[in-house]
């Protein structure tokens, strides 16, 4: 009985600490786009994808352009930052 009251103890301490930890997003907007130069096209039917600024461990990192398959019939919208509230927020690019 005292080890499940002990384990239960450590589950809600855990659990509430978790709780507690509120992610939100930076304060402040990314920098500018960097200019990349994409390499050749692998195929006919790829399409750019843009690099664009990612937020990991509290700052930018750059995450370069990269060649995709395109899906026919379709269009590539880019992902963009928002400023919502205080927080910006990453929008994810995604086909139309």
């Amino acid at each position: 009985m005292k080890r499940k009251m002990i384990s239960l103890a450590v589950v809600t301490v855990f659990v509430g600490a978790l709780l507690g930890c509120v992610v939100h997003g930076p304060l402040f907007g990314p920098p500018p786009l960097r200019e990349e130069v994409a390499s050749a096209q692998p195929r006919s039917t790829s399409v750019w994808i843009s690099g664009h600024w990612g937020w990991r461990g509290g700052q930018y990192v750059w995450m370069s352009g990269y060649w995709f398959h395109q899906r026919p019939g379709r269009n590539w919208v880019s992902g963009h930052w928002d400023k919502r509230g205080r927080y910006w927020k990453w929008f994810p690019g995604y086909w139309r």
